[in-house]
């Protein structure tokens, strides 16, 4: 539709990208879009906390580290 619109237009490479193969890469990624965001990064911050607060053995960091990963 862009093209079709403002053919006079050259293009920048960053727009094309986004325009053009957009979709592919989003077709392409192993997660949903919305998993890939900031706001899942966080709640994994708080859930991994709680893990090493609660749930880990507080001896040294290879022990904590350890307990949170198995």
């Amino acid at each position: 539709m862009f093209i079709n619109l403002y053919g006079w237009y050259k293009m920048s490479t960053t727009v094309h990208k986004l325009l053009i193969h957009g979709s592919d890469i989003m077709n392409s990624l192993p997660l949903p879009l919305g998993q890939l965001s900031e706001d899942v990064l966080e709640a994994s911050h708080k859930l991994y906390k709680n893990l090493r607060l609660f749930h880990s053995r507080k001896t040294s960091r290879i022990n904590t580290n350890t307990d949170i990963l198995n």
